[in-house]
């Protein structure tokens, strides 16, 4: 489980108990503000701890919904338009369009770890949006996974997601 600092701290009462604990092994101090009874949680539990409105898209999506099996070199985040940059070299930040951050949002939970991350449908939608930017074979094997679950998806979902975006190509949309 990860833990901020003053969760941390209060839960070992002070500071000096919490440093003792980390001295003795019983909590381990990942980085700066955060802490975690497992001596290497995963990368994304992190992310997740550090970046709560941040949202899972993109590539790490894809592997996350089992349409590919490539791994993704970094976690990819979808943050609102106007949100700071996010210094942190495990992530690829992606800008959500303004008042679209939230659209298609679950969350996922993998390998104890919860998450939030976009359902298929918007992934699908993602995908689409940001072709130009994938790999092609990636794009091919995604855009297979998605005609083997033709079933499973809700075409509803999908046109009520498409309704709210904004259009591109044409300014009068």
């Amino acid at each position: 489980m990860i833990l901020g600092y003053e969760t941390a701290k209060s839960a070992y009462g002070s500071a000096y108990r919490l440093g003792k604990a980390v001295a003795d092994g019983k909590i381990y101090r990942i980085e700066e503000g955060v802490y975690s009874d497992l001596p290497n949680p995963s990368e994304l539990a992190i992310v997740s701890y550090k970046y709560p409105k941040a949202v899972v898209t993109m590539l790490s999506a894809f592997f996350y919904h089992n349409l590919t099996d490539e791994i993704p070199d970094l976690i990819d985040l979808a943050t609102d338009n106007s949100a700071s940059a996010l210094l942190d070299p495990r992530i690829r930040q992606h800008y959500a369009p303004a008042g679209f951050l939230e659209t298609g949002v679950v969350v996922m939970e993998q390998n104890g770890v919860k998450f939030r991350i976009y359902d298929l449908e918007r992934t699908l939608i993602e995908l689409l949006r940001n072709k130009a930017n994938i790999p092609y074979d990636l794009y091919k094997e995604v855009i297979a996974s998605y005609r083997n679950r033709t079933y499973s998806l809700d075409y509803q979902k999908f046109d009520e997601y498409l309704e709210g975006f904004p259009c591109r190509r044409e300014p009068s949309c």
